[in-house]
């Protein structure tokens, strides 16, 4: 049992490692490494979550619960922190053409919900974080 228990612990740890390095991929963009970067985030995504970028503002609430359900609350977060960052850079045109505003600030809030009910713990980030996205919708 503790041999299970000692996977699962590195697999989170994987994928948190993964969604860090996204996330300083994204936060250092350059206008001329957007299509590359924004390939390889997609690619990643897919890979280890089975979502694209796209399906943020794609699918329903019903539909991301599904999909995203056994990503663990960590994890979660971290992946919110990345589509917050895409959210912020779509005024480029790159990403506008990925992503739907509204609507993935809808999702996003969404998901911090969602992550809020599956730990037991309260983060002032995830609070702030919905607070600058409902300005951002604003």
């Amino acid at each position: 049992m503790q041999h299970s228990k000692d996977f699962l612990e590195r697999e989170i740890q994987k994928l948190s490692l993964l969604l860090n390095s996204l996330l300083n991929e994204l936060s250092g963009i350059k206008p001329e490494e957007q299509d590359k970067t924004l390939e390889e985030i997609n690619t990643a995504l897919k890979a280890e979550f089975r979502i694209s970028i796209k399906d943020i503002s794609n699918l329903d609430q019903a539909e991301l619960i599904t999909k995203l359900k056994k990503i663990h609350h960590t994890n979660l977060d971290k992946m919110v922190e990345l589509y917050y960052l895409m959210i912020q850079n779509s005024e480029e045109s790159r990403f506008q053409k990925l992503l739907s505003k509204p609507k993935t600030i809808d999702n996003i809030i969404f998901l911090l919900d969602y992550a809020e009910k599956q730990s037991s713990i309260f983060s002032y980030e995830r609070m702030n974080l919905k607070t600058a996205l409902r300005e951002l919708k604003a």
